[in-house]
């Protein structure tokens, strides 16, 4: 399950620009969703948000019950490998 809660992620110095900003969705197991947009939209963002290649500046994501922002992320031979805690097993991406 993924479940996206009051997403934000801001950008630049004076922090005026928000992309994307308070998105929320939740998908089952077994579920499709298409994500469109205009340029410039946020749709990479989120999906980096998601892959846990950046971080939400706001809000919460949640994959298969683990909250990712108490996940450490780290890049080793070409994977993303994170951990919820220490010594509590990993998730592959």
């Amino acid at each position: 399950m993924l479940n996206i809660r009051n997403v934000s992620k801001v950008y630049g110095a004076d922090h005026r620009l928000a992309v994307p900003r308070d998105v929320g969705l939740q998908l089952e197991a077994g579920e499709f969703c298409a994500l469109t947009g205009a340029s410039g939209s946020g749709k990479t963002t989120l999906m980096n948000l998601i892959g846990l290649i950046d971080r939400p500046t706001a809000g919460d994501i949640e994959i298969v019950g683990m909250n990712t922002s108490r996940m450490a992320t780290t890049i080793s031979a070409g994977r993303a490998v994170s951990s919820p805690a220490p010594s509590t097993g990993s998730i592959r991406i």
